[in-house]
């Protein structure tokens, strides 16, 4: 968060807070969006092979990959 922003009072509500996402859901990933979007830090810990998310292919047609 840059200094002026606090000047002016423009600080996000979840500024200095740092989040750890340690799942493998959808909504997970999103809530760490939201987290972060509010200016939170937030890291993802991903399996070694990485977030099995990150190969599901798009909704389509109403399907669901969840």
């Amino acid at each position: 968060m840059a200094s002026e922003d606090l000047a002016q009072g423009n600080a996000l509500p979840l500024s200095g807070f740092r989040v750890l996402e340690i799942s493998r859901t959808v909504a997970a990933a999103y809530a760490g969006r939201l987290l972060a979007a509010m200016g939170a830090s937030v890291v993802m810990l991903e399996p070694p092979g990485g977030s099995p998310l990150r190969n599901a292919p798009p909704l389509r047609c109403a399907e669901c990959v969840y």
